[in-house]
């Protein structure tokens, strides 16, 4: 099951991580580590063997048989002692609890290919906890006899029954260091990595599983409403209730998260016998059907219709009337609540019979007072060119259509981060909120609706950390986890978790006193009981390790700068820009060679394999911020030089930004002198070209005034006298 996780949908991964971190699962660990082998003498005894696999398989069979015929779901006790039969729960809890697992190891493979239902992996774990409930009332009725005669219950346990209820009584609790999953191996001989070495594409995991093993069904679709149904009028429908019938739409105001939102909602409304009325109807939180009773008047029509809310346990109540002379719907809401809490009425709103795409161009009654017959044809010619370019597959359409929808989903994304209280947040501007708004009033709800989906979606993927909150601000932790392997229990059980917005943060809590220079390791996704030990042994020679080459390193002066190439070369450097790798760092502790990542990249969440060692992004990360190992005791003379390489690096670091400064100024002076040099140049070669003009002219005119001829020479001269 741990081997397949990696391969699971990341639509499915918060419901798988949530189902294997469950308590049962350590439960059962509990009970597999407390039972002892049989004797290696009864298993060379060949008739006993053939006896014991022969009524293995004639249990399993029954077993089996009876599981199908409930489903594999257990919901209680009884159903448990139901499929068993008589006996003792000791005798089938082992046969009972593996065909379970590999019924649920098949829903599992399934979720590598499809989108499974949320609750469906909380139907499983029920499944194992009746199992485990039986197993507890058993220990309790062992406990009443064994007290009788015996004063230490847990020592007669541990010789009862292979001592397979040893561990399982007194108070338990969760030690993922004791945690032995990761242990077992093939009695082959073969470890069981090598059960699904073969099958790393998803396609291959799932190929062969029957759809129907899963109680909710395949969730791989998205469900859309045809409104254009009831556009059609119901044949014999009388004259005074036809008018009701098609689709309406309008503003109105709902609440959503906790605060009002104002959006488009369409109705769809169909005469079923008089004065009976069907519908359907959305907007973009969601969609619904209705029943409702119509009423016809002299000069309007009245409706009450309403929709139950089986999530959220309401029930909303829409009253209208329909106007006959304006052809206009004005309706209110109203919200009933559950047993002691009062109704809520919404805002009234007008329903109207243009298309809920067109709305966005549709004019206000302030325009329209000002102007009706600009107003009328801005609104036609806008909606003609809308239609029209939806008609003609228009580029510029659909690419005005996908901005939308990607900002719509953006923001959508990060205010539902917000409101659930996950981690890390980046609440909306009030820009960005108006914007929201915006396009709420703006999308066709069949889009809007889509769009939240998406939403909804994003959040569905996010790599969730089960049971576990920030230390620093409280919050659910998504996305990158951060673990301090210094401020941590000796039993695994406990230990300083951070979110990224709080990675420099110093909590103490639950007797630990978290500091900035402990070694912190972060991971993507949810780090189980069967992986914790061995990537905190992973991270703390890592911390290590890395911590002793960047010490060597600065002792012996290697910088990126060194004229000696091959020391140079010798300094890591980041798996994806490539540039040399200075303090702080994030270094990989599952790569068995050094996988060095530079802040920056880590920021920009480069994700996806390395080609050069496969290095992937869900593998955990330890921080080297400087090159002080955490010993017990440091001498005077130690941390004087730890302090003088530290002020060394930074004097050498210093003055490598200094200089790529310097570098970088001189080429913007060098580039503007020569900008400058142009200009001028240009400047003086257009002047001489001129003044070469101006000196051919006059030069032209000289000589036009010598050819002259001499008597008006002699007029010019009398002039002047």
């Amino acid at each position: 099951m741990f081997q397949t996780l990696e391969h699971v949908l990341p639509s499915n991964r918060k419901a798988v991580d949530e189902y294997l971190f469950h308590p049962s699962f350590w439960r059962i660990e509990l009970l597999l580590r407390s039972t002892r082998s049989v004797n290696s003498k009864i298993l060379s005894d060949v008739e006993l063997l053939k006896m014991t696999e022969s009524y293995q398989m004639y249990e399993e069979e029954r077993l089996d048989a009876n599981l199908n015929d409930v489903a594999y779901e257990l919901d209680t006790t009884a159903t448990v002692s139901l499929i068993t039969g008589a006996g003792r729960i000791e005798r089938y809890v082992f046969p009972l609890i593996y065909l379970l697992l590999r019924r649920h190891l098949q829903v599992m493979r399934l979720a590598c290919k499809h989108v499974l239902d949320t609750e469906e992996f909380v139907t499983l774990n029920e499944s194992l906890v009746s199992i485990l409930l039986a197993v507890d009332q058993r220990i309790e009725s062992l406990e009443a006899v064994f007290k009788q005669t015996h004063l230490d219950v847990q020592a007669r346990l541990g010789n009862f029954a292979f001592g397979i209820f040893q561990l399982s009584y007194g108070d338990i609790k969760r030690i993922p260091a004791d945690n032995s999953y990761a242990t077992w191996t093939n009695p082959e001989g073969e470890s069981s990595s090598t059960l699904v070495e073969l099958q790393d594409d998803a396609k291959i995991i799932a190929t062969g599983i029957p759809q129907d093993i899963v109680k909710y069904g395949i969730q791989d679709g998205y469900s859309v409403t045809n409104y254009y149904e009831f556009d059609e009028p119901t044949p014999d429908a009388s004259r005074e209730f036809s008018q009701i019938e098609g689709t309406w739409s309008g503003y109105y105001q709902r609440e959503f998260g906790g605060s009002l939102a104002s959006c488009i909602l369409r109705v769809s409304i169909r005469l079923a016998s008089q004065p009976k009325i069907i519908g359907k109807g959305e907007d973009f939180a969601g969609a619904f059907e209705f029943v409702g009773l119509a009423q016809a008047y002299q000069t309007y029509l009245g409706f009450t219709f309403i929709v139950e809310d089986e999530e959220e346990g309401t029930t909303r109540t829409c009253t209208g009337r329909l106007d006959r002379a304006s052809n206009t719907i004005t309706a209110q809401w109203k919200t009933s609540g559950k047993s002691g809490s009062q109704d809520e009425l919404g805002e009234p709103f007008i329903l109207q019979r243009t298309p809920s795409n067109l709305l966005r161009y549709k004019y206000t009654p302030q325009q329209y007072a000002e102007d009706p017959v600009r107003s009328r044809w801005a609104f036609a010619c806008s909606a003609a060119l809308h239609q029209a370019q939806a008609a003609l597959w228009s580029r510029r359409f659909f690419e005005e259509r996908f901005r939308e929808r990607k900002r719509y989903v953006e923001l959508t994304t990060r205010d539902l981060i917000v409101q659930m209280g996950l981690t890390p947040q980046v609440p909306l501007t009030q820009v960005e909120r108006g914007e929201l708004e915006y396009l709420r009033q703006e999308l066709d709800p069949s889009e809007a609706r889509f769009y939240q989906a998406l939403s909804d979606f994003e959040i569905q993927k996010l790599p969730w950390h089960p049971t576990w909150g920030c230390d620093g601000c409280g919050r659910q932790i998504t996305k990158s986890r951060i673990l301090c392997i210094q401020c941590m229990s000796d039993d695994l059980s406990d230990n300083v978790d951070l979110c990224m917005s709080c990675i420099d943060k110093t909590p103490s809590k639950r007797g630990f006193t978290h500091d900035a220079s402990h070694p912190i390791v972060k991971v993507e996704q949810t780090l189980h009981d069967y992986h914790i030990v061995k990537v905190v042994e992973a991270a703390r020679a890592t911390f290590e390790r890395t911590k002793t080459v960047f010490a060597t390193l600065e002792s012996a002066g290697v910088s990126k700068r060194n004229t000696d190439e091959s020391s140079a070369s010798s300094r890591p450097q980041c798996i994806y820009c490539e540039k040399d790798i200075h303090l702080p760092c994030w270094v990989c502790v599952v790569c068995t060679t050094g996988t060095f990542i530079c802040p920056e990249c880590d920021s920009k969440r480069v994700f996806g394999r390395n080609a050069s060692n496969g290095h992937l992004h869900t593998h955990a990360l330890v921080c080297i911020r400087d090159t002080i190992l955490p010993v017990a005791e440091i001498s005077h003379n130690e941390q004087y030089l730890a302090l003088e390489r530290r002020l060394d690096t930074l004097e050498q670091k210093f003055s490598e930004e200094f200089a790529a400064l310097e570098a970088r100024e001189n080429e913007r002076f060098t580039a503007l002198e020569a900008q400058v040099d142009a200009r001028l140049d240009g400047l003086e070669s257009r002047i001489e070209a001129r003044l070469q003009g101006l000196e051919a002219v006059l030069k032209q005119i000289a000589a036009q005034t010598a050819a002259l001829p001499a008597v008006y020479g002699q007029v010019v001269r009398e002039y002047v006298k």
